[in-house]
């Protein structure tokens, strides 16, 4: 099977990434950056084009990894740029609002542009293991077409649907885990540190608490899928609640920033208060979505 020859708009820390995992995977690989990257590109291994136009025409795909939606449409809004990426696919895999990914979806159609969105569910490094997560959205006869230079950025790569939105909002439901098991680990390593314990000893133990997490996920699943919170209880609103006071109570002691605590308090008081004291934690969920 013939690879896409690939474009990379963008060589920052997630474009070189990307760049990486395509050569990797036998792509012929042209990019461009506003600044000069030569240097960089001469280490990579790849041609790097002098503007826009030229690394637009070097091959079928372009993925734009650019700052912004914004970003994206100013490198493409000339008329040259348009012209040069008639019948080539474009591939958006910048950050931002489901909106501005239905713009350039439009933009892309109404200038004769397959168009596919793509959100990256991990960090720089993770880039081209076959755990890797990226979501895409568009028509699934362009995600077919291309899935194995898709499969070459991430193993596992996400068909949400023809919505071109849908990616984006599974990108927020992804940060929502990421920023606050992020924080999570941070704050407990503060929190461990303010104790006078050796963090070394808390983050050794990060992967036994995800593990115990994770292992929750089963009894999640069919407690959400089926509304009922109180056949697999692990633990209650009540008891979360409690422990989540505890808690907020010993930070404020220590002098810690007191505000991730008060949020875990502020987010079971509002489970409890609905009702829901005696029900599994899954019934959080539901009160999230305001039900």
């Amino acid at each position: 099977m013939q690879l896409d020859a690939v474009t990379v708009l963008g060589m920052g820390n997630m474009g070189c990434a990307l760049i990486r995992a395509l050569t990797k995977g036998g792509h012929r690989v042209t990019a461009w950056n506003r600044s000069d990257r030569s240097q960089q590109a001469a280490k990579l291994g790849i041609a790097l084009a002098k503007n826009t136009i030229t690394a637009i025409e070097a091959s079928e795909v372009i993925i734009a990894c650019l700052s912004s939606y914004e970003a994206t449409h100013q490198v493409l809004e000339s008329e040259e740029a348009r012209r040069a990426l008639e019948g080539k696919t474009l591939i958006q895999l910048s950050t931002g609002l489901p909106e501005e990914a239905m713009a350039l979806a439009q933009w892309a159609a109404e200038n004769r542009v397959p168009y596919l969105d793509g959100k990256i569910a991990v960090v720089p490094e993770s880039i081209g293991l076959e755990s890797a997560v990226i979501f895409w959205a568009g028509k699934k006869t362009v995600f077919r077409r291309h899935v194995a230079t898709l499969r070459s950025l991430a193993g596992n790569p996400v068909y949400v649907g023809a919505d071109v939105t849908a990616a984006s909002k599974g990108d927020f439901a992804f940060l929502c885990y990421f920023f606050l098991s992020t924080i999570g680990i941070l704050y407990g390593t503060a929190f461990w540190q303010a104790s006078g314990l050796d963090q070394k000893q808390y983050l050794s133990l990060i992967p036994n608490f995800a593990a115990d997490i994770l292992g929750r996920l089963p009894s999640f699943r069919r407690a959400l899928s089926s509304g009922d919170f109180t056949s697999e209880i692990q633990s209650t609103l009540k008891v979360d609640l409690n422990g989540a006071k505890l808690l907020a109570m010993s930070a404020q002691r220590l002098g810690l920033l007191w505000d991730p605590a008060n949020f875990m308090v502020d987010c079971f008081r509002r489970g409890v208060d609905s009702g829901l004291a005696e029900k599994d934690t899954a019934a959080l969920a539901t009160v999230f979505r305001g039900s």
